[in-house]
């Protein structure tokens, strides 16, 4: 699957205002553009995404820092 490239990364992240120590939720994971973005600007925070199709759990990051679970967002409450 091709995903699209990020349109407004920057300006997206940035608008989270994102806390190095904070948790943060990508319910639409793709690619992982965006994730990879918030990544570079946690410390020891937690990004947990989110993402149905299988292709996306390919694009899983290896981090410590990220939490993939391959499912449909709309079951989010029952994993956080």
């Amino acid at each position: 699957m091709e995903y699209h490239k990020p349109v407004l990364l920057n300006e997206s992240v940035d608008g989270l205002n994102i806390v190095p120590e904070g948790i943060y939720v990508d319910l639409t994971y793709g690619s992982g553009g965006h994730s990879k973005e918030i990544l570079k600007r946690l410390k020891g925070g937690k990004l947990i995404a989110f993402d149905q199709d299988i292709e996306a759990k390919q694009n899983a990051i290896n981090d410590k820092r990220f939490v993939f679970i391959n499912g449909n967002f709309r079951f989010f409450k029952n994993f956080l």
